[in-house]
């Protein structure tokens, strides 16, 4: 049983966890688009996901969670944060264009660290769509893409981190805000479905393993009670062959009483005929 309450407290952490994001409080960066496919996202100012969270919150945005050569050939198109990030490869990493002490200790290009699973990082994401409208738009018109235009933030406003200068991908630069509203629609509805798909499989995994743990504590307890009647069968035959034992060894010694009684007077009654008469 103890096995199954810490089960059960390991999903509903997880689920709990999961369940707490509001998908509308995540912040993002780029704001619009992303860079290669590839974008930031976190909640204010704070780190709040895990590795395993981290990935779920991709999913619930409709994205996968990007890996390293994506990020990496997202830094070559100019992403640039001053926040950790988890990616695929379960490690967190930092993009940096230009050194700053403050950034991944000064480091430059793909700052990684190995920590710990349990810790609380943001995500890097990675949108399939916008990657694919940008390898399109650089098939169109190649001209245009190798003249990207490089978007200027400073501080990110919605991240409260410094966010350097970045370069948009191909094709999301120009999104209006409907466009991205209709795009994002969908992903949302995605997002919600895979979230209730991995809730209802955690649950059944936990009545599975509950519904486990109960069938051997059933066999078990029969096991035990199996054993119990066999031993109080064993005891009640030794017993009633003892009490068989003490009535033969009683009708023994009876038998013997009563032959010694039988020749103690056929020794008398022959004393007495041989005895001579007066």
């Amino acid at each position: 049983m103890a096995d199954s309450r810490m089960l059960l407290l390991l999903v509903a952490q997880f689920v709990s966890s999961v369940l707490l994001i509001d998908v509308s409080q995540i912040e993002v960066y780029p704001k619009h688009g992303s860079v290669s496919g590839v974008f930031h996202a976190g909640l204010s100012g704070v780190y709040a996901f895990n590795a395993s969270v981290a990935r779920e919150v991709c999913e619930r945005l409709g994205v996968a969670m990007a890996d390293k050569p994506q990020v990496e050939k997202a830094l070559a198109l100019g992403l640039q944060t001053c926040r950790f990030g988890w990616i695929d490869e379960q490690v967190v990493v930092i993009p940096r264009i230009q050194a700053k002490a403050s950034c991944g200790q000064g480091g430059l290009g793909i700052i990684t660290w190995r920590a710990a699973l349990s810790s609380e990082f943001d995500v890097f994401c990675f949108n399939s769509t916008d990657y694919e409208a940008g390898l399109n738009a650089v098939q169109e018109n190649p001209s245009t893409a190798a003249a990207s235009t490089a978007q200027t933030s400073g501080a990110h406003p919605r991240l409260g981190e410094e966010m350097t200068t970045s370069v948009n991908s191909p094709g999301s630069v120009n999104d209006s805000p409907e466009s991205q509203a209709n795009r994002r629609s969908p992903t949302t509805a995605v997002g919600l479905i895979a979230l209730l798909t991995t809730v209802f499989a955690f649950l059944l995994l936990a009545v599975a393993a509950i519904c486990y743990l109960k069938k051997n504590n059933v066999s078990r307890w029969n096991k035990r009670r199996q054993k119990e009647n066999t031993e109080t069968h064993i005891c009640e035959k030794t017993e009633k062959e003892f009490q068989a034992e003490v009535k033969n060894q009683h009708n023994t010694t009876s038998n013997t009483n009563t032959v010694s009684v039988t020749i103690r007077l056929e020794k008398e009654t022959e004393a007495a005929t041989d005895r001579p008469s007066l």
